[in-house]
C-alpha cells in the first residue's frame, strides 16, 4: 500500500467516526490485514491511532494476533488518559472554584463533547485559561495540592499534576505573531460567565480562537488532522460556522484560511474526497503531523521568510518581540538587543543545542526548490503571509 492509498483509507475510517456510521463494504474490504500497520502507524502521528486501532477491532477484521494486541493496548491507553484527564480537569476546577479564581477552558476541553465519543477527541495537556493578576494564586494552590511546575513560558505556566497529567496554564493567548495577537489580546472582552467562576468565549470568538490557533500550527509546520476534524465537530455538530466570527477573522488577516480549512474539512469528512487544489494542502497536513517535524517546520518558516537566506538571518536575529521572551531584562533596557543577539548566536553554536541548530542549518539548506514552491503556492492559497 502506498502513501496515497493509506492516507485515504485513514480519511475515510476518520469519516465514519465523525459521522458515527460503520464502515461501508467497500472500506471494509480495502482494510486488508497487511494494511493494519501502515494504517495504525499514520494515525498515531496525529495521535489518532486509538481511532484506527477501533476502525479493524469493532468490525471483526482480520489482523495478527500481535497487531491485534499492539492495537487493543493503544486503545485502552487512550481511555486510560482520558479518564485521568477528566479526573484532573474536575481536580482543577474545584480547586479554582474554592479560590474563587475565573476560568476559562480551552481547545479540546471544550469540542470534546460534541464528538460522537469523548475519547476520539485526545489531547495532550489541558489548556485553562485565566487572567495574568490570578497566575500566582492559581499556581500556588495547585503546588499546595501536589501540582508540580515546569516554568513560566511566554503565555503560559507548564504544571504536573500528582497523576502526571499535563497542565499549561494560560495567561495569555497570544501566538507572538503580531496580526493574531491584535485580537487574540482581548480574549477577555469576549467571555462571558457560566457560574461566575467558569467563564466561556461567545460563540464568534470561539469561532476565531480556533481558527487562529490552527493558523498559528499550520504556519509551524504541523497543525495535524485532528484540528482538522475539530474544524469539522464546530461546523457540523455545534453549528458554528466560520462566517459568524469574519470580521475578527478578516481582522487579523485569516479569513480566507478559515474558509479553505473549513472546506477542506466538509471536503475530507462530509462531500466524499477533496480535489486537486485541496488535496495539496491536505498533504501538507499529513505530512507535518500533529505536532510537526523538524523538516516540515523548517519548511514553513524557510517559505515564510522567503528564502533560505532570509530564513537563517532571521532565526539569527530574531525580532525584539521574539527576544524578549529568551531576555526579559530587554523589556526595560532594549537598547541591549544587540548584545543579547550576540549571547544568543554563541549559546547557539555552543551550547548543549549546537547539534539541533547544526541540524536546522542543514536541513535549510537541502529543501527541494520545488517543495518551497508548492509551499509558497499552499500559503498564497490560504491567504497567509
Amino acid at each position: 500500500m502506498n502513501k496515497s492509498e493509506s492516507q485515504n483509507l485513514l480519511i475515510r475510517i476518520l469519516r465514519c467516526a465523525l459521522n458515527g456510521v460503520p464502515l461501508d463494504d467497500d472500506l471494509r474490504s480495502a482494510l486488508q490485514p497487511d494494511a493494519a500497520e501502515a494504517l495504525f502507524l499514520l494515525a498515531k502521528k496525529h495521535d489518532l491511532g486509538h481511532l484506527a486501532a477501533d476502525a479493524f477491532l469493532s468490525n471483526g477484521m482480520e489482523i495478527s494476533k500481535e497487531t491485534a494486541s499492539r492495537l487493543e493496548k493503544e486503545r485502552w491507553l487512550v481511555l486510560y488518559r482520558q479518564e485521568q484527564m477528566r479526573h484532573a480537569y474536575q481536580q482543577i476546577c474545584d480547586i479554582f472554584r474554592r479560590g474563587k479564581i475565573p476560568y476559562i477552558p480551552l481547545k479540546g476541553l471544550v469540542v470534546r463533547p460534541f464528538y460522537p465519543k469523548e475519547y476520539y477527541r485526545t489531547s495532550c495537556d489541558i489548556d485553562i485559561l485565566i487572567r495574568r493578576e490570578d497566575l500566582d494564586r492559581a499556581t500556588g494552590q495547585l503546588i499546595e495540592c501536589g501540582y508540580v511546575s515546569d516554568g513560566k513560558k511566554y503565555h503560559d505556566v507548564s504544571l504536573h499534576s500528582p497523576s502526571g497529567i499535563h497542565l499549561e496554564l494560560h495567561f495569555s493567548l497570544l501566538e507572538n505573531q503580531s496580526a493574531l495577537d491584535g485580537v487574540l489580546k482581548d480574549a477577555w472582552q469576549y467571555a462571558r460567565s457560566a457560574d461566575g467562576i467558569q467563564y466561556e468565549f461567545s460563540e464568534d470568538f470561539f469561532c476565531f480562537y480556533t481558527f487562529a490557533h490552527m493558523a498559528y500550527h499550520f504556519l509551524s509546520g504541523g497543525c495535524g488532522l485532528r484540528s482538522l476534524m475539530d474544524i469539522w465537530v464546530i461546523g457540523h455538530k455545534m453549528g458554528l460556522s466560520y462566517t459568524r466570527a469574519q470580521s475578527l477573522l478578516e481582522q487579523a488577516g485569516i479569513f480566507k484560511f478559515a474558509r479553505e480549512m473549513t472546506l477542506l474539512a466538509d471536503a475530507c469528512f462530509s462531500i466524499g474526497s477533496p480535489n486537486e487544489s485541496s488535496g495539496v494542502l491536505l498533504e501538507y497536513i499529513f505530512d507535518g503531523g500533529a505536532y510537526g517535524t523538524q523538516k516540515s517546520n523548517v519548511l514553513a518558516q524557510n517559505t515564510a521568510s522567503r528564502g533560505t537566506a532570509s530564513y537563517i538571518l532571521h532565526r539569527l536575529f530574531l525580532p525584539y518581540r521574539s527576544m524578549i521572551l529568551l531576555f526579559p531584562v530587554l523589556k526595560k533596557a532594549p537598547v541591549l538587543l544587540p548584545f543579547c543577539w550576540v549571547a544568543r548566536i554563541f549559546k547557539t553554536l555552543f551550547g548543549s543545542r549546537k547539534k539541533n541548530a547544526a541540524e536546522e542549518l542543514k536541513t535549510a539548506v537541502t529543501l527541494p526548490r520545488e517543495r518551497r514552491d508548492t509551499v509558497k503556492k499552499i500559503f498564497d492559497q490560504l491567504g497567509l503571509q
